[in-house]
């Protein structure tokens, strides 16, 4: 991919030197085509290759360097004689019949550029929607407009008539378009970078939250205060099941009107629906993620006043540990565009990581029975 671009880049150059030292101007420009024929060529095997020569002693990377440096450098020395010596190029035209002839040469090697130019488009759009690769993708738009001003170098009938003049203003849209949808690629790679950090700054505060805790009371409170101050959740909840068939609410952050202790039965008192039919006991049941999208149906945890306001989404994550669920994390975001596939994905790991610790938290409280005292006794 390097080559192709230092072929299509150093050709223009070169070919403009070349017209600005010969006189008068030839009316085909040879060194432009072979650098788009050659570049051409290269997007093809760019677009198809899927092997990567990684380096694994000083010797290699040695090795990779010079092949590289002499791939981009080798179209520049083939036609630097042309260059310093422009009558070498403008003496096959010295003659109106010769002349027409090398435009006709020139037109069909512009022809055969723009189908490998297209050929290499397919590709590299093939690659993007198969891998999501966004190089492929921003080379994609790159080809457009180059096969477009390959198309238009072709027809014209002479150097700087109005098909060439199109075909120049293509050209120089396709690197406009290369360079300002690098930067845009650029950003949203750095953006994707900051949101993972962050991501990992919160799986490490989170992580600390369940160290040092004294009971389980304490984690909990810990850990979803953590969960509201660091991950962005509006009100973050635990609830773990009970002797009683139930869901007990041990521990609430961000709201002030569900209260701590709180039992909610898993079983369906009456006809009517309830906290049994609500995504917290759905979670709790499937041990699978619930999603409420519409927390207008199912509010369970959520105050009306803070619904109201808002334009949220809730998350209820069971707490699985091998074959047990324990309980079930919910978190509610005020806006729905913060819980993305990204932010689920780290809660569900955060949950993960935090059912082993409540358990162990819990096992340490568990009090002795009569029979084992009269045992240690």
């Amino acid at each position: 991919m390097a080559s192709a671009f230092s072929a299509l880049g150093t050709g223009a150059v070169l070919q403009a030197v070349v017209d600005l030292h010969g006189s008068p101007l030839a009316v085909y420009a040879w060194i432009t085509t072979s650098a788009w024929l050659i570049a051409g060529v290269l997007f093809v095997g760019a677009a198809h290759s899927e092997s990567r020569w990684r380096a694994a002693s000083r010797i290699q990377a040695v090795g990779q360097f010079a092949v590289a440096a002499f791939a981009v450098a080798a179209f520049p020395l083939a036609v630097m004689p042309s260059v310093l010596n422009p009558a070498l190029l403008y003496g096959f035209s010295s003659s109106a019949p010769a002349a027409a002839i090398c435009r006709v040469i020139d037109a069909a090697l512009g022809l055969s550029a723009t189908a490998l130019i297209s050929w290499a488009l397919v590709a590299n759009h093939r690659r993007y929607m198969k891998l999501s690769d966004g190089l492929a993708g921003l080379v994609s738009y790159f080809l457009v407009a180059c096969a477009v001003g390959l198309l238009c170098y072709s027809a014209c009938a002479e150097r700087c008539d109005g098909w060439y003049t199109m075909g120049q203003a293509a050209f120089v849209w396709s690197w406009i378009a290369l360079v300002v949808g690098n930067g845009v690629e650029n950003a949203f790679a750095h953006k994707e970078a900051t949101e993972r950090l962050d991501e990992l700054k919160a799986m490490h505060d989170v992580s600390w939250s369940l160290v040092g805790a004294r009971n389980v009371k304490e984690l909990l409170e810990l850990f979803v205060s953590t969960l509201v101050n660091k991950l962005g959740a509006g009100i973050a909840a635990v609830y773990l099941a009970n002797e009683q068939d139930a869901l007990e609410l041990k521990a609430i952050c961000g709201s002030e009107e569900s209260k701590p202790g709180t039992s909610y039965p898993l079983v369906a008192s009456g006809p009517w629906p309830g906290f049994h039919s609500g995504h917290t006991a759905k979670a709790f049941t499937s041990r699978q993620v619930q999603v409420a999208n519409d927390v207008f149906v199912d509010v369970e945890f959520v105050p009306w006043r803070v619904i109201a306001g808002d334009d949220g989404c809730a998350a209820s994550i069971p707490l699985v540990d091998r074959d047990a669920c324990i309980g079930v994390l919910n978190a509610y975001f005020p806006d729905a565009g913060q819980l993305t596939t990204e932010r689920l994905r780290l809660l569900t790991t955060i949950a993960a990581a935090a059912t082993s610790a409540i358990e162990y938290a819990m096992s340490k409280e568990v009090e002795p029975t009569a029979s084992d005292l009269d045992l240690a006794a």
